[in-house]
């Protein structure tokens, strides 16, 4: 299980959901073998897990509440063309003169 709590945080990042559950499952198992240093390590790991989540709901509420109000349209065109990626060098395609397209028409 804990390979899978490995896996898990390296593939979806230390606020994953699927964690509460691993973690849950494991705090059962060392509670009922009696292993309280295990029980205090995933103690520990649930709430930095739940710190983590808050955190983050907090950060993205925030994030939304700045782009859910009605902006200028200048603004946001604005915003769109500083973007680093509209300013990449892109390499046009090759047209060939036998190209054709074909419509189908029902």
């Amino acid at each position: 299980m804990r390979k899978l709590i490995f896996t898990g945080e390296k593939l979806f990042g230390k606020t994953y959901s699927g964690l509460e559950y691993e973690y849950r499952g494991l705090l059962r198992i060392y509670t009922r073998n009696g292993n309280r240093e295990k029980v205090a390590l995933y103690v520990g790991k649930l709430n930095e897990w739940k710190f983590l989540r808050e955190l983050r709901s907090r950060l993205n509420l925030e994030r939304d509440a700045k782009y859910d109000s009605v902006r200028p349209l200048n603004e946001v065109l604005d915003e769109f063309f500083s973007l680093k990626w509209l300013h990449t060098e892109i390499e046009p395609l090759e047209v060939h003169k036998e190209a054709s397209l074909e419509i189908a028409v029902e």
